[in-house]
């Protein structure tokens, strides 16, 4: 009999698809396993999910205090337990219909508002499914708590400790690390990338990525870095945003520094393979494949909650520095370029804290689950 694992993410292109689709690339080694991906927004708002991405992020950019308010914290979360059951029950129509037409006999969640609906969903209509969390970030929040979560896949120690002290038992949860493409393993020759692109072999290259949605100031930071003097060349990557992307392009031209612009991409790991520091934000997702690669961490703008835990455990491990006004990145930029033995030691942390095999782990262990309640 062929297990059928049914995936929720919220959003295409977010850090959570690309968890769902690193593990759905692991399960496919699996020869009695199929699977299939959904986003959850898409899935309770058809006509409104682009929309609602769209508030999001206007909200995150222009008033990150109240996001902190609502998203990351530990009392307003108890507060709302109520109000929240009560929205959860809104989804339970759809969410029935789905289990229904996929018939899973497993639910995956890399995103934590799925979950608390199918874990509400799984408390209140008794289904046995297995339901399993994989959380994304570094450090975790209070909405990915539910008793009626099977099994926590987590990146740290710290994270699992924490899931602990706030009740889940601790032998639901297991450390494994964040899952990533298991491209994200390969490794491909630096000076020889760095050619292809059009770029020197030798000089010190940056990345600059995480401006698809307007998250980081992409055309601020490159002024910035044309008051550097030390040799460097830059990578930016801006996504889906093509405006990102004609202005970047022309703006390249008349800086004193080569670029190379790139739109979406699924290349990610072979530009991390040409590349010597990354300037972004540090999602859960990025941070795990750039920590696999042995890329030093830059990072500006953090979403408040979740991907400032994230920059701050990665600063405390070493891997990462902080950029807290834009204005000081020039001198930071040129601190480790004069000093170069400083990325070649951040890059050595980066690869302890390192975890390429977490998929791979991760399908592992959710099989193990799932032959066990059988």
């Amino acid at each position: 009999m062929r297990n059928r694992i049914l995936f929720f993410y919220s959003s295409q292109d977010s850090g959570h698809h690309r968890a769902a689709q690193a593990l759905q690339s692991a399960f496919s080694l699996h020869s009695d396993v199929e699977t299939l991906a959904l986003d959850s927004i898409e899935c309770a708002y058809p006509r409104r999910g682009r929309m609602i991405i769209s508030w999001y992020t206007k909200v995150i950019k222009n008033i990150p205090l109240i996001w902190r308010v609502l998203y990351d914290n530990h009392d307003f979360a108890i507060a709302t337990k109520d109000f929240r059951k009560f929205f959860n029950r809104l989804y339970f129509a759809k969410m029935e219909r789905i289990l229904k037409e996929h018939k899973p006999n497993v639910i995956i969640c890399t995103q934590a508002a799925p979950c608390h609906v199918a874990a509400a969903y799984k408390g209140e209509r008794g289904n046995g499914l297995p339901l399993v969390a994989v959380i994304t970030d570094y450090l975790v929040h209070p909405y990915w708590l539910h008793d009626k979560v099977d099994l926590y896949i987590v990146p740290t120690e710290e994270t699992k400790d924490t899931l602990v002290d706030r009740g889940i038992h601790r032998e639901k949860i297991k450390e494994i690390g964040i899952p990533i493409d298991p491209k994200f393993m390969s490794s491909y020759d630096k000076l020889k990338k760095r050619a292809e692109l059009g770029l020197s072999r030798e000089v010190t290259t940056l990345l600059i990525a995480g401006g698809s949605r307007g998250m980081i100031p992409v055309r601020r930071i490159l002024r910035l870095l044309s008051q550097v003097n030390a040799p460097f060349q830059a990578i930016i990557v801006a996504g889906r945003n093509k405006r990102l992307w004609l202005r970047a392009k022309k703006m390249g031209r008349k800086l004193a520094f080569t670029t190379k612009v790139l739109s979406y991409t699924n290349s990610m790991d072979s530009l991390m393979d040409a590349s010597d520091l990354i300037i972004t934000k540090p999602g859960g997702l990025t941070s795990a494949e750039a920590l696999a690669k042995g890329l030093p961490l830059i990072i500006v703008k953090p979403i408040p909650g979740q991907e400032e835990r994230n920059g701050r455990y990665l600063i405390d491990q070493g891997a990462a520095l902080a950029i807290d006004h834009l204005k000081d990145l020039p001198e930071v930029i040129e601190e480790l370029l004069l000093f170069p033995q400083k990325i070649e030691e951040m890059s050595r942390k980066a690869q302890v804290l390192a975890r390429p095999k977490a998929a791979e782990e991760t399908a592992r262990a959710i099989m193990e689950l799932v032959e066990r309640i059988e």
